[in-house]
């Protein structure tokens, strides 16, 4: 298609984006940006921009939520008895 621009992450294909009677709209391909999937921009640098930061948004709370439950997985961590409890208290327990 005439005018539309790819977007990409460190060769990750993340969607297209194609010119549109507003603007233009994005096309998502990656599933880690598909609540993106047919939204409008003013702009194609617009669009690219706002995928990208999403992209990298995602990437850093998938991170940390490993980190974390990294942590709580170690005997003796406090973050692991902080789960524990909580879980304990959402099963009905006294924690």
């Amino acid at each position: 298609m005439s005018g539309s621009q790819t977007i990409e992450k460190d060769g990750i294909l993340l969607g297209a984006a194609v010119p549109h009677e507003m603007g233009c709209q994005f096309i998502a391909v990656d599933a880690r940006v598909a609540d993106m999937d047919q939204s409008i921009w003013p702009s194609m640098e617009y669009a690219r921009s706002s995928v990208l930061q999403f992209f990298r948004a995602g990437r850093i709370a998938n991170r940390r939520l490993q980190q974390v439950a990294a942590a709580a997985a170690l005997p003796g961590c406090r973050a692991a008895r902080a789960v524990g409890a909580i879980d304990d208290r959402a099963h009905g327990g006294d924690a």
